[in-house]
């Protein structure tokens, strides 16, 4: 039985992460057979039998956690590519969002207003060519960087630009407000981004934070574009413990009429996240935050996004397009589901 399971998996080891729940296709296998599998789809290896006992320890607990979940209605959940990596560890190399909690008083920042009267039952902004490729952050708390670097690859291009990768390489290793792979926040990174004039391309100041979780020193770079005079608000921002009446109305009607958005949330379970709409535990808190993504899109707008019962958001995030649902993941509309709309961004490029 050992042997098939692990043949049978790696005659589909290509496969999507959603097409590969290893929760739902091996559930009467052992831990110890779910292992193999897992390490067959994942391309999992480890340098020493000791280390490979002590990740299979971390799966075992993991498989658990996630059957335990799964039973009490989290569908969404299973077997990532992070299943091995301990909750600690990778709350340090995988989040790190920083909030700017010496600046909570966002009233001087404005909100954008739609540009539009009518807001479209769903949009994709992958549709209009104005994202780039999903990236990885890797080992590195680099999420506000790279969920900086994305919103304004997006906006440059819908600025009437080419639409360019930029270097998030740049705002880790330059930014000195905040803390490279030890975190920060992206409102922070814009800030850095204006007083630089811009970004180098991923091309000249390629992204190496990712292997080893080392900030790095500031390189010399050529600004290539995406320089940035300001922010603003997708919709009122939330700065306080509980954040649960947003305005997702605005933030819909701004993603319909005029680009995606940089957002951070609560993502303390999306480790497990295998595909479908999250339906996970998560908060929607200021301080409750823990990563920051790209919103580009969503689907099933109905006109109300408390009445938008199968709506849901199109997040992006920077795992890796093994990740999720091929690098994304999707979030209920209508209860500020993990913090969408606590804190929103759009950058305006100069």
């Amino acid at each position: 039985m050992f042997s098939k399971v692990v043949l049978a998996l790696a005659l589909v080891a290509g496969a999507s992460a959603r097409q590969m729940n290893i929760m739902d296709q091996y559930e009467s296998a052992s831990v110890e057979e779910k292992f193999a599998v897992w390490k067959v789809r994942f391309n999992k290896s480890y340098e020493t039998p000791e280390e490979e006992a002590n990740r299979f320890k971390v799966f075992k607990e993991t498989v658990e956690f996630v059957a335990r979940r799964r039973a009490e209605g989290a569908k969404s959940l299973g077997l990532t590519k992070f299943a091995d990596v301990p909750k600690k560890e990778f709350e340090a190399a995988y989040l790190n969002y920083i909030p700017v909690r010496g600046n909570t008083d966002v009233s001087h920042i404005d909100v954008t207003q739609p540009t539009s009267d009518s807001t479209p039952a769903s949009k994709d902004w992958r549709d209009a060519g104005a994202v780039t490729a999903v990236k990885d952050q890797g080992y590195c708390g680099s999420c506000w960087a790279f969920s900086a670097t994305e919103q304004i690859e997006s906006q440059y291009f819908l600025a009437g630009n080419t639409l360019t990768e930029f270097s998030p390489q740049q705002i880790v290793s330059c930014d000195t407000t905040d803390a490279g792979c030890n975190g920060g926040d992206s409102i922070t990174a814009f800030d850095y981004v204006k007083s630089a004039g811009g970004l180098a391309t991923e091309a000249d100041y390629p992204y190496t934070s990712g292997a080893r979780g080392v900030t790095g020193s500031c390189q010399s770079f050529t600004v290539a574009g995406g320089d940035v005079s300001g922010y603003t608000y997708a919709t009122p921002a939330c700065t306080s413990r509980k954040c649960d009446s947003q305005d997702e109305d605005t933030l819909i009607a701004n993603i319909g009429s005029t680009a995606p958005a940089s957002i951070c949330v609560d993502a303390s379970e999306w480790s497990a996240y295998s595909g479908g709409v999250f339906d996970g535990s998560c908060n929607s808190g200021y301080y409750q935050l823990d990563h920051c993504v790209q919103l580009i899109g969503y689907s099933g707008y109905s006109g109300s996004a408390d009445s938008s019962s199968d709506g849901y958001y199109i997040v992006r995030n920077s795992w890796g397009s093994d990740w999720g649902e091929d690098g994304m993941i999707w979030l209920s509309m209508g209860s500020n589901a993990c913090g969408v709309a606590t804190e929103a961004t759009f950058v305006t490029i100069a």
